[in-house]
């Protein structure tokens, strides 16, 4: 298994709608993010008061900032919205893909995955990326799908943007698409919410308002979301309701306890979220072509959760670290959950952030990269919950 996509850090999440290309890391950015040597990178300067970086940050009804877009993906007007090109889809190119279209979304923790969609007021773009549902109306995803680097025409960081609307979908599965007669329900089974604000690490605001940079160990957010969805009852589910990801009742035997770095390094792990390279459910087994790519609906692309079953190739320590993952990984599927399963039961030890194709002597493949969930991680998400916005 190997990435073909050069040497740069690819973030995960996926924008359409926009002129330039999608920003890519850089090395030097990758040495600011590890603690390395800082020379060429403009400093992290504490910002404005006035700039309120630890906070929630309100959102807007998702139909005011961009019509046409609700409810998410599986109703945007392709004409429209069109395509980001074959090669950025692609950007995380896998000569052996070893991921798979996850199946029964109604199933348990399956239907907790999201997809999601966010529009920037003052950006003309649409991004697109995954979440993990967490609480009744909380929604664990990576903080750079909330935020977004703004570059002149010369490459150069400018500003950051923050998400105007996030649209929400719990266990969207593009399958229903293909049914005689299909229904908005055969595709997002448990309908559709959005956000009204999201909190992000202190500390990760800062960096990407100081210089775009995306601190891979702070990437991680919460997505507060207008409706209590995780209490609500369904009929698919014989009136049971969705629950959520470690719900002492409903959680289907999941958790989030944070693991020691000492016992991670080398344990197979599920990545998982929506990759845009992937039309529905097909192709598996290997990359999607450029004619498969161009002839697939847009609303078809990455409306399936796939998963990457792979070891852990290198763990952080600190309060805040990083996961390297040997896990195939594309864009879309950042802040899709990362997580163990031992015997019947599941736990959440990450955020998904980029793909990595750099390799070294020093530094063997890596195909994934992740925010861990450390304990101070975990207080961070607690602490936030109880708050609310």
């Amino acid at each position: 298994m190997a990435l073909r996509d050069g040497r740069s850090l690819r973030p995960l999440a996926f924008f359409v709608l926009r002129q330039t290309s999608m920003p890519d890391f850089d090395r030097r950015s990758l040495e600011y993010e590890r603690g390395g040597p800082q020379t060429d990178v403009p400093p992290v300067v504490p910002p404005d008061p006035a700039a309120e970086s630890d906070r929630w940050v309100a959102l807007e009804d998702p139909a005011e900032v961009e019509s046409g877009t609700v409810p998410g993906i599986v109703r945007l007007d392709e004409a429209r919205v069109g395509k980001s090109s074959f090669s950025e889809a692609t950007a995380c190119l896998i000569d052996d893909d070893g991921r798979r279209a996850l199946r029964e979304m109604l199933a348990r923790p399956n239907r907790w995955v999201c997809k999601i969609q966010v529009a920037f007021r003052d950006l003309s773009a649409v991004s697109f990326g995954s979440g993990l549902l967490i609480g009744d109306r909380f929604v664990l995803t990576a903080a750079h799908v909330l935020m977004e680097p703004v570059r002149g025409s010369d490459g150069r960081f400018e500003r950051a943007a923050d998400a105007a609307a996030v649209v929400v979908i719990p266990g969207l599965n593009g399958r229903g698409r293909r049914l005689i007669g299909a229904q908005a329900s055969d595709t997002m089974p448990f309908g559709w919410t959005h956000g009204t604000a999201f909190r992000a690490s202190r500390v990760f605001r800062m960096a990407m308002r100081a210089s775009g940079s995306q601190p891979r160990d702070l990437d991680y957010a919460l997505i507060q979301l207008a409706t209590p969805i995780g209490a609500a009852r369904f009929a698919v589910l014989g009136n049971a309701p969705l629950g959520f990801w470690g719900y002492p009742a409903h959680g289907g035997q999941t958790r989030i306890r944070p693991k020691a770095a000492n016992t991670l390094k080398g344990v197979k792990v599920n990545a998982v979220g929506y990759p845009l390279d992937k039309c529905t459910d097909r192709p598996e087994g290997r990359t999607i072509t450029e004619d498969e790519y161009n002839a697939c609906r847009t609303a078809d692309l990455g409306s399936v959760p796939w998963y990457s079953f792979d070891r852990i190739v290198s763990v952080g320590s600190g309060p805040f670290a990083a996961l390297e993952l040997n896990n195939d990984a594309a864009p879309g599927m950042s802040g899709g959950p990362v997580w163990l399963r031992w015997q019947t039961v599941r736990n959440l030890i990450g955020v998904l952030h980029a793909c990595d194709p750099v390799k070294s002597e020093d530094s063997p493949f890596v195909g994934a990269i992740a925010a861990r969930i450390t304990d101070a991680v975990k207080r961070y998400l607690d602490a936030w919950m109880a708050e609310g916005a």
